[in-house]
């Protein structure tokens, strides 16, 4: 982590966290995939932790990606996370 730090990222864990809900982006939004079949592929115990845990990223649930978020609010969200800006 310490490596991450000097080039401005919060760590190894915001990093995976980041990608992952990249790719939550990416089934839900692109695929058309429903949340609950996302969060059983990217092995999220319950559809609720994916909820939590997109919530808490980017601010929406995945039921809002695309629709309520547009992609360059979703990547400003996912930027703040993974640089704390």
């Amino acid at each position: 982590d310490r490596w991450m730090e000097r080039t401005g990222i919060n760590g190894a864990a915001s990093l995976l966290d980041t990608a992952r809900m990249a790719r939550v982006w990416e089934m839900v939004v692109i695929n058309g995939d429903s949340p609950r079949a996302v969060a059983h592929r990217l092995g999220y115990r319950r559809l609720r932790l994916l909820v939590t845990h997109t919530r808490r990223l980017v601010g929406s649930s995945p039921n809002e990606l695309g629709k309520q978020l547009t992609l360059p609010a979703f990547t400003d969200s996912l930027a703040a996370a993974l640089f704390g800006s």
